[in-house]
């Protein structure tokens, strides 16, 4: 068994306050019912609670330190003495009620918990008044008994891991060392419950029988239905760029590009890591072409905007991005509803209005690439705008149920509609060269050393540029439309260009009629 205080990552002059925020510390990363991707998570768990058990209680830990926990390979009654308190109490079980609005944003509530606590009257021994607890016989003074052949302890039905007992019980707690009771709890609810889930607060439940440690307190959540709002899953971290610990698999950080978006910005794009040098200091960032049409850079360590720039041509759905928050500049936390530039956006009820660019984006999901010596970034998207109405919604009661005749019809167009290759310089944060395409393009760009970038058309074409001036360098028709990125490799010193042939996107179909295949199309670079 190895150190206790090792386990909870403190010293041995830790103070109660730091044992029990360790052990809370530990017990969120560990616990079973949010750790289910570690293999050894219940194991750490039970010795986490184990050795909180223990140098929570100052009889148990002053047994602990004078001789330690049982050596292992030495488990039974003629075993060094072990510290032993009374067992872990259960864990207390409580209903939280929330809005759907305290559901999306999180809460903070102080929660009435119905739960033991350690007996006053006798200071949780059980004890009458004048009575002093003797040795368990049942035990030995051990709170443990133990099993032959197997030498297998378990907690002794006596004493209930006390190791004494006592001749009158004392009256409050009819010798139970526990009294039911009512406390307050301040519970940090996060942004996301849905009900049904359950927050576990460590060392927040029933108090054990003889000043045993506390269970954990389970907090359950019941969100009411909003009149307004349907919600389905978790949708908080919409048009966000988000970071995962992968030890702990909980949230890092979260960066929202377009709050309350309504044009079809997901931001399902590429994310780039690259590290650059930004006015002498090296960053290391993430980079991204919206589909909003701004290239945003942030700090990847902990999520901080940095910059963004435009990098489409034609964007009127706000007047920018405000260079301290990176929220568009008419961005306002007070607003249910978003409204930045009404004239590009419709709201249930309003006619056709024109939006830039385009709900395809900008760039959406194609692959992105990245010259970490030249330091520029390159995408391929779609430029344009389009245009379309506000539709109104009918219920059929307020319960709900969609009135299909008095709902009116959504309605949309495009204009402007073609294609075109960025060049990005990140470290100047700005476009450096752009060229454009008849056709949109859905396929993803591929940038070498050698000093060319490749992208392909949906109207067949294969197409290098320079990669600083995005002239054309060479371009080939393979007669069928293409959508997968170019690839490169190389079989010995002979490098090969790859392009996978597929379907078309279908809006607009109005420049070829090119059939859809499967084949893969190699070139070699000489």
């Amino acid at each position: 068994m190895r150190d206790y205080y090792a386990v909870l990552e403190v010293s041995a002059g830790a103070t109660t306050v730091q044992i029990r925020r360790a052990y809370q510390r530990l017990a969120r990363r560990y616990s079973p019912d949010v750790n289910f991707w570690e293999r050894d998570a219940k194991a750490l768990f039970d010795e986490i609670a184990e050795a909180y058990r223990i140098l929570s209680d100052p009889t148990a830990r002053s047994v602990y330190d004078r001789k330690g926990a049982r050596p292992a390979g030495r488990t039974g009654p003629d075993s060094a003495e072990a510290p032993r308190v009374g067992r872990r109490g259960g864990d207390a079980h409580v209903a939280v009620e929330l809005s759907f609005a305290q559901a999306v944003t999180g809460v903070e509530a102080d929660v009435p918990v119905d739960r033991l606590s350690p007996c006053e009257a006798c200071r949780a021994t059980g004890a009458a008044p004048g009575v002093q607890p003797t040795t368990c016989s049942h035990c030995g003074g051990l709170g443990t008994v133990w099993s032959e052949p197997s030498r297998t302890g378990d907690t002794c039905p006596a004493c209930e891991g006390a190791g004494t007992r006592v001749a009158a019980a004392c009256a409050a707690c009819r010798g139970r060392g526990a009294t039911p009771g009512r406390a307050v709890v301040h519970v940090l609810l996060p942004p996301g419950m849905d009900t049904g889930s359950q927050l576990r607060i460590p060392g927040e439940g029933h108090a054990g029988p003889f000043a045993g440690p506390r269970g954990d307190l389970i907090v359950i959540a019941r969100v009411h239905e909003d009149p307004r709002y349907t919600r389905k899953g978790d949708n908080l971290y919409t048009n966000s760029a988000i970071a995962i610990n992968t030890e702990t698999g909980k949230l890092a950080w979260h960066f929202q590009y377009t709050p309350n978006d309504s044009w079809d910005f997901d931001e399902v794009g590429v994310h780039m890591l690259y590290d650059i040098t930004l006015n002498g200091v090296k960053r290391k960032v993430v980079g991204h072409y919206a589909r909003n049409g701004f290239y945003y850079t942030l700090d990847r360590t902990n999520g901080k905007f940095i910059k963004a720039e435009k990098y489409v041509n034609d964007l009127n759905w706000t007047k920018g991005i405000d260079p301290k928050t990176g929220k568009p500049v008419e961005y306002n936390p007070k607003l249910d509803v978003q409204i930045y530039n009404p004239e590009a956006r419709a709201l249930r009820g309003d006619p056709m209005k024109r939006t830039c660019p385009t709900w395809h984006g900008g760039i959406a999901h194609q692959p992105t690439s990245y010259n970490p010596v030249k330091k520029i970034a390159y995408g391929v998207g779609t430029e344009g705008c389009y245009s379309q109405n506000g539709q109104t919604v009918a219920f059929l009661s307020p319960e709900g149920g969609l009135d299909d005749k008095n709902t009116s019809k959504r309605t949309y167009s495009s204009d402007l509609y073609y294609g075109s290759i960025t060049a990005f310089d990140t470290v100047n944060h700005k476009v450096i060269a752009k060229a454009v395409t008849d056709i949109e393009i859905r396929s993803g760009t591929l940038s070498t050393a050698g000093g060319v970038v490749f992208t392909a058309l949906q109207d067949g074409w294969i197409v290098a540029y320079n990669d600083e001036t995005l002239e054309e360098l060479w371009r080939f028709n393979v007669g069928t439309p293409l959508k997968g990125a170019p690839v490169t490799y190389a079989i010995g010193p002979k490098q090969f260009l790859a392009v996978q042939t597929s379907g078309r996107h279908l809006h607009p179909v109005n420049w070829d009629k090119l059939q859809n295949s499967s084949y893969l199309f190699v070139f070699a670079l000489n």
